[in-house]
Parts: C-alpha cells; sequence; structure tokens
C-alpha cells in the first residue's frame, strides 16, 4: 500500500536544507545575513 508519506517527508527535507543548509543572498529584508539560522524562524525549524 502506497501512502504518500515517503514523498511528503522529501518534500519537507528539501525545504528545510533549502531554507537553513544553504546559503542566502544578503538583503535588507534579512539583516545582510548569508545563513537562516534556527533563531530566524524557530516556527519552521520545529514544523521540519
Amino acid at each position: 500500500m502506497v501512502t504518500g508519506a515517503d514523498k511528503q517527508k522529501l518534500s519537507e527535507g528539501e525545504r528545510f536544507n533549502s531554507f537553513f543548509l544553504i546559503p542566502c543572498k544578503p538583503t535588507k529584508t534579512n539583516g545582510g545575513r548569508t545563513r537562516n539560522l534556527k533563531e530566524h524562524d524557530p516556527n519552521k525549524w520545529e514544523v521540519l
């Protein structure tokens, strides 16, 4: 039986990686940082 749970886990992992592990461009909006840390979005850290 295929439930799609694996596909959901994969997409959540990809979002986590792209937000927290891949460097981001420094902008005025993000305060010039090049990395998103747990402190920058604790809700997203807990969900993912």
